[in-house]
């Protein structure tokens, strides 16, 4: 089972029909805070199924059993990766993938 639970900033938006976006996605609210000041909240990743489209993408890590940079497009996911993503997906570290996110509550970072 990989990693779900993760925390967030919620942001402006600055795309057609969305009031905010998701920014500074880690699994610790340390890690978070220096992404900005706020608002934080406690969010769900999971990965998309099958005929959903999401905005965001991120690494699945095979070893780590974790997402990691997660971004809300595919783009900024990809320029992660100096030599490319596939590189990496083929030597079996991990997959580029969809991800979906899910607001779970306003986390108080002190």
């Amino acid at each position: 089972m990989y990693k779900q639970i993760y925390y967030a900033l919620k942001e402006k938006s600055s795309k057609i029909n969305k009031d905010f976006m998701w920014g500074g996605i880690y699994d610790s609210i340390i890690k978070t805070k220096f992404c900005g000041d706020g608002p934080y909240f406690k969010i769900k990743v999971r990965e998309a199924e099958k005929g959903e489209k999401s905005d965001y993408w991120g690494w699945k890590d095979f070893e780590r059993k974790n997402y990691s940079m997660i971004y809300p497009s595919r783009v900024q996911a990809e320029i992660c990766f100096p030599y490319g993503y596939k590189v990496e997906e083929e030597k079996g570290k991990g997959k580029l993938i969809n991800l979906v996110i899910e607001e779970l509550e306003e986390v108080k970072a002190e």
